[in-house]
């Protein structure tokens, strides 16, 4: 097992950086009037197709200024925290694994995690959002490592759980793409579907960490609570809102919403009550 954990830990570090160096190219070419394969670039059509009421948008230096670092600077730093956020179970989950023994450490998560990350994935590529894509790209190759690492640990009830979540998302995002294709819909109403589909099991993921929350009230005791996990749920939660308010994209800021006010509760949790060895 620590064959196939030590490789993980040698990614992480190279992914932020690939992050970074794909953000620096990213800037140019969001600022072409086309795109890839000839397309409108995405980013830059929301942009020019927001209506402004009448005396206030284009002529207003301050807020269209704050709008281009909404647009620019805020999802490049959602990037980070994506990437910090999915990377961030990386040390405790190598523990685990090392010891043979997930403890109180709640897998739910993290198979949750693995199907919401592929299903922004794919919503990023329907949409062309460069920052969507670079936000779960690597999320979606550390959360299926995750969870190949658990699972020889698990047994019993958490073992039937974690397939169970696994089955489902893949049956069912495998079922949607393919309807998607056959039914040949148009592209907005397939990046619609997408959206809804990676916002459900958006929701989803974000109260995943509330399932041992009954626990941790009757024992006083929050072990089961990722900590790092959480905070960068919150921080990466509030940058992603802000960009999906930018945007206007109802599928990048409502789902960021409920994930910002779930993750604030485990957070409190793990403030007042002491993980206990």
């Amino acid at each position: 097992m620590m064959t196939f954990f030590r490789p993980l830990s040698l990614i992480i570090l190279p992914c932020i950086l690939v992050n970074c160096n794909a953000l620096s190219l990213s800037k140019p070419l969001l600022s072409k009037a086309h795109g890839f394969q000839g397309h409108t670039n995405p980013i830059r059509s929301r942009v020019e197709q927001r209506e402004f009421p009448s005396g206030e948008g284009r002529g207003t230096t301050l807020s269209m200024n704050t709008i281009g670092i909404i647009e620019t600077l805020v999802p490049q730093l959602g990037v980070l925290t994506s990437t910090t956020l999915y990377f961030s179970p990386a040390v405790v989950v190598w523990a685990a694994v090392r010891a043979s023994n997930l403890g109180e450490l709640n897998s739910v998560p993290l198979a949750f995690m693995s199907i919401s990350t592929i299903s922004w994935l794919a919503y990023g590529l329907a949409v062309r959002d460069p920052f969507i894509i670079l936000g779960n790209i690597f999320g979606s190759i550390a959360s299926i490592a995750y969870v190949i690492g658990i699972l020889p640990l698990l047994e019993g009830r958490r073992l039937r759980t974690i397939q169970a979540v696994l089955v489902a998302g893949a049956a069912s995002s495998l079922c949607l793409w393919t309807s998607l294709v056959l039914s040949n819909v148009t592209v907005g109403t397939a990046s619609s579907v997408l959206g809804i589909f990676a916002s459900a099991i958006g929701f989803a993921l974000c109260a995943s960490p509330l399932s041992t929350i009954g626990k941790v009230l009757k024992t006083k005791n929050a072990s089961s609570i990722l900590a790092p996990l959480t905070l960068a749920q919150v921080i990466n939660a509030t940058l992603w809102g802000l960009y999906g308010f930018a945007i206007k994209d109802k599928f990048v800021w409502g789902p960021n919403i409920v994930g910002f006010s779930l993750g604030v509760i485990p957070l409190v949790l793990k403030l007042l009550f002491p993980s206990k060895a």
